[in-house]
This record gives structure tokens, C-alpha cells and sequence, in this order.
């Protein structure tokens, strides 16, 4: 069912109300007409129930006429279609009308035609009010969501942005008239201005680009920050301009950078350590070595990543292995002396330490295995090793700044608790 255009007909004389209201509602039946003989009555009208087009004629006995009910009129909303609809008008009332914000002017003449001509005005003036209050309202949608959404927003036309949003402001520093009164090249990390530019004016020629990448710039406290900038062409009556939407990756890459140089220690300490250090899942499967257990065994990297741990003991020391695994999988391994086979066929006494960890949200198992020379205490030698070995490695996980790593005894009392913890 079609809406109802609510009109405000303001007559003083009720032959012609009645005579207007018919004809109009003829001409266009969308048109609902209400009458006010006053303008005073109009006004009171107008507070208490909402019209959608004000048609009023200028003499209205006396008290307020026509252009007196517009100035009133338009303190209450500046917008809301108004047209003179007047027989006693001239050319001085004409111009008085349209200068305090009047509509549209109309002269009464007799004939359907006048009727037409009016009901087309009243259908055109609330089509275009209504066009600019939704307009009105999609943009203050826009612009609420622009200014409170959790990432950086900025609008740039020419070599400046001409608006920034409190988000980005928050985020760099600047104010907005900081960031919108000088070129956003400024802004840029010098390394970056020049792929900024180029990127900038290709997408603005109207070259397919990918629309996310990342840059460097500066904090108003002169520290470098990196952003993810996503940018789009948008158009509008002044011409193109850039849409660009930025977000905050400083703490994420310092992170990773951070994580970056934990691994390159970890890993040194992995390839240089004098012992040999085997990592295996709890089932004994090999799944990585560092070159002092392929000195040890005499196996390659290769040939030991194929074995099980099983696989370096002496035949009749096999279920020992499998025991010390059932240890781990209990939380009760603390470490023993055994004999390992070479590829050679050549036998060592070795201490086996190690710890359970965690990566892939599965335990693994990191084994540190030394020799033990023939003319030492084996006893003594694997409760100096296991000491030895269990400093170096809390040192070695203490360092890690991102690996949470936690030990407990059987009673679920702290053992080992890192910086990371």
C-alpha cells in the first residue's frame, strides 16, 4: 500500500480549504490534506503531529500571514517543503518567500489544471525532502560508523588527506588538522614513499591493484610504527579520491621479531650444544637431531629421523627404553644410564635426561644424551650430567619470551616456572 504525503493546508477562508483539499486529493490520491484556518492553529498542529509538506496561503486574516508561518516554520526544520499558495501575492511577496526559504511559489488560478500543476509541486518538493533526509541519515550512519570503528580511516584527494578519522588520530598521535594540513607523504617512513606514491597514483589512474599491503610511518614521538593499509577508489561530485582503512601491526611485528630471534637462539643452542639432543614424540618416533647426535651415533640426520630411540639401544637393554618412555607418559621420568649402539656396531654408556614440552598442542620429548667416559662413576657421572643438562635447558626455555613452559612434580607442586609463565 502506497504511503500517505501528509499535507498542512494553511486557509483562512473554509469554502476554498474545502475546494483545495478535494481538488488535490483528486488529482494525486496519495495525498492526505488536513486544514488549519491560522497560522497559530498551523504551528500547533505542526508540534503536535507530523506533516510531511506545509502548503499555506499568505493573507490569513488577522495576526501572522504566510511568510510570518515560513520564518516559524523553518526555526522548527529548515527543510521541510513549504510552498505559498496564494491569490493576493505579487512579484515583492514572491521574492520575500523564496528568500526566507519558501519551496516553491504559486499564484491560484481557477481550472483542474492549477489543481495538477499543485499536487505535482507537493509530490515533487516531499520526494526530493525525503531523498535528502535519507541521504541525511545513510551518512550520519556512515560517518558514526567511521569515527567509532576500531581501525584508522582516512580519506585522501590530491597528495592530503581530507579527513581522518579519531581512530587514526588515537593511533598516531597527531591531531586531525595535524595529519590534514600537510602531505600524507610526511608521514611515511622514507623507505615506503616511494611504493606509497606509485601504489597511489596507479589505483587513482584506475589500475587493478591489490588492495591491502603494509607500510612504515611515524608516531607523532617520532617512533616507527608498521600498518596494514587497505585502500579503495571511491567517486563523488568533486571527483576520485582514496578510501584508505589502516590498522595497527607495530605490537604484532615487534612479537614476531622477538619470537624470530628467540628461535635463532634456541636454534644455536640446538646446532652447538656439545650434547646430543633428540626430540621424539612419546612414542619414541625421531622427529628432529642436532649435529652432536649424529657425532654420537654415526648415523645421518636422515637415518636417525627414520628410527625410534628403541632403535640406539643395545638389544637387551630395549625394554629399558620402553619403560623410561612409559616414565614420560606417566610424568615420572628423571633421567637414566644406559648403553647405546652405534652404526658402527660400537657400544657407549650414556646419560639420558630430558623434559616433556609441547608444540602443536602435542607432547614431545626432548632428550639430552652425554657419554660417559669409561673411568668415571657412572652413578655420580649421570647425577652430574642430569644437573647440568637440566640448567642448560631451563636457561636455554627461560629466554623464550612467547613459550609458556611450566614443570610440576607428581603432587602437582611448581618445579619449574619461566619468565614467559
Amino acid at each position: 500500500m502506497e504511503e500517505k504525503i501528509r499535507v498542512l493546508h494553511v486557509e483562512d477562508n473554509p469554502d476554498h480549504a474545502l475546494l483545495i483539499r478535494r481538488s488535490l486529493e483528486r488529482e494525486d490520491s496519495g495525498l492526505e490534506i488536513t486544514s488549519a484556518a491560522t497560522a497559530e492553529e498551523a504551528l500547533r498542529m505542526l508540534d503536535e503531529d507530523g506533516f510531511q509538506v506545509v502548503i499555506s496561503d499568505y493573507v490569513l486574516g488577522p495576526g501572522m500571514n504566510g511568510i510570518d508561518l515560513l520564518k516559524e516554520v523553518r526555526k522548527r526544520d529548515p527543510e521541510l517543503p513549504f510552498i505559498l499558495l496564494t491569490g493576493q501575492g505579487n512579484e515583492e511577496v514572491a521574492s520575500l518567500a523564496l528568500r526566507e526559504g519558501a519551496d516553491d511559489y504559486v499564484i491560484k488560478r481557477s481550472g483542474l489544471l492549477q489543481f495538477k500543476r499543485v499536487a505535482l509541486t507537493v509530490r515533487r518538493q516531499w520526494e526530493a525532502y525525503r531523498a535528502r533526509m535519507e541521504r541525511r541519515e545513510a551518512e550520519e550512519r556512515y560517518r558514526h560508523l567511521v569515527e567509532n570503528v576500531n581501525a584508522g580511516i582516512a580519506l585522501a584527494r590530491g597528495d592530503r588527506f581530507v579527513y581522518v578519522n579519531p581512530k587514526l588520530c588515537e593511533m598516531t598521535g597527531y591531531t586531525a588538522e595535524e595529519l590534514t594540513s600537510r602531505p600524507f607523504l610526511e608521514f611515511v617512513v622514507p623507505a615506503y614513499r616511494e611504493e606509497v606514491m606509485d601504489r597511489y597514483r596507479r589505483r587513482q589512474a584506475g589500475e587493478e591493484l591489490p588492495p591491502t599491503y603494509e607500510i612504515w610511518v611515524y608516531h607523532k614521538d617520532g617512533r616507527e610504527m608498521c600498518l596494514e593499509l587497505t585502500a579503495s577508489i571511491m567517486h563523488d561530485e568533486h571527483g576520485v579520491y582514496t578510501l584508505a582503512v589502516l590498522r595497527d601491526l607495530t605490537a604484532q611485528k615487534l612479537a614476531e621479531r622477538r619470537a624470530e630471534q628467540a628461535e635463532e637462539r634456541l636454534q644455536l643452542l640446538f646446532e652447538q650444544a656439545s650434547d646430543a639432543i633428540f626430540l621424539h614424540d612419546l612414542e619414541g618416533n625421531i622427529l628432529e637431531v642436532n649435529p652432536a647426535a649424529t657425532e654420537l651415533t654415526g648415523y645421518s640426520e636422515g637415518e636417525l629421523l627414520s628410527m625410534r630411540v628403541q632403535d640406539l639401544h643395545i638389544p637387551d637393554e630395549r625394554s629399558l627404553s620402553e619403560q623410561e618412555l612409559l616414565k614420560t607418559r606417566w610424568g615420572e621420568f628423571f633421567g637414566f644410564v644406559g648403553t647405546g649402539l652405534c652404526k658402527d656396531g660400537s657400544r657407549k654408556r650414556c646419560a639420558v635426561t630430558g623434559t616433556v614440552i609441547k608444540r602443536s598442542e602435542r607432547p614431545l620429548f626432548l632428550s639430552l644424551v652425554k657419554e660417559i667416559p669409561e673411568a668415571i662413576d657412572a652413578t655420580a657421572f649421570e647425577e652430574k650430567v642430569a644437573l647440568e643438562a637440566r640448567e642448560r635447558f631451563e636457561a636455554a626455555v627461560d629466554q623464550a619470551p612467547l613459550v609458556a613452559v611450566q614443570g610440576y612434580d607428581r603432587e602437582g607442586r611448581v618445579t619449574f616456572w619461566n619468565r614467559a609463565s
